[in-house]
This record gives structure tokens, C-alpha cells and sequence, in this order.
């Protein structure tokens, strides 16, 4: 499954919006590779504070609480879409 994504972070205080598109076997595997490439974006601004304030998929489907559930180690339901 091929979808857009895009994430609006906070890192320290300074806003961060970026995107692309990505791959996944399905869409229960959308909120995992979305958390991946958030973890890539804090890794690579050096771990710092990142808060994430949304995440959305083809710019319409909202999936933040379900990454910051996955981020938690929360129980993910199976996406709507």
C-alpha cells in the first residue's frame, strides 16, 4: 500500500512540518511506519524534546493518537481506511 504522509512536530519548542510518501504491507502497518519515520526525524535532530502534534495519511485520515499509542506502547486498532 502506497500512501502520503505528513507530521507536524514540535522539537524544543520550534515547529517542524514534513512529509513524503511511503510504503506499507497495510493499513495496520501505516501507524508503525509513520512512528519509524518520526523516530528517524528525532534521531536525526539529535534526540531532542519532540512532541507530535498531528499525523496525517493522503491529508485527510488523522492517525495521531494511534502514534502516540504506539509510541506509548499502547494497543493500536486496526485503521478505518
Amino acid at each position: 500500500m502506497r500512501f502520503n504522509l505528513d507530521v507536524n512536530l514540535e522539537i524544543e519548542g520550534i515547529g517542524l512540518k514534513q512529509g513524503g510518501t511511503f510504503y506499507a504491507r497495510s493499513n495496520n502497518d501505516v501507524v508503525r511506519v509513520a512512528y519509524e519515520y518520526i523516530r528517524d526525524i528525532r534521531m536525526r535532530t539529535g534526540m531532542r524534546d519532540t512532541v507530535i502534534i498531528e499525523v496525517k495519511v493522503n491529508g485527510e485520515h488523522d492517525i495521531t493518537q494511534d502514534v502516540r499509542n504506539y509510541q506509548n506502547g499502547d494497543h493500536i486498532d486496526p485503521l478505518p481506511f
